[in-house]
């Protein structure tokens, strides 16, 4: 099991306020994490802080 998978688990078992995620991660990567999250209509407002390196502005709008 990757990391990325790993994170998921993570939020589907618990209820979190705030998740931090690196953008790059091994399996699931941090921007399709936040995607599944927002989707996930189980849990209340999730704030997400997804962190990287990146700094192309294409990048940069995906991340938001």
């Amino acid at each position: 099991m990757t990391v990325g998978d790993r994170a998921w688990d993570a939020v589907q078992a618990g209820n979190h306020e705030v998740i931090l995620s690196d953008w790059r991660m091994p399996g699931l990567g941090g921007p399709q994490l936040c995607r599944k999250i927002r989707a996930d209509k189980r849990g209340g407002s999730t704030y997400l802080i997804l962190i990287t390196g990146n700094d192309a502005q294409g990048q940069v709008v995906e991340g938001m």
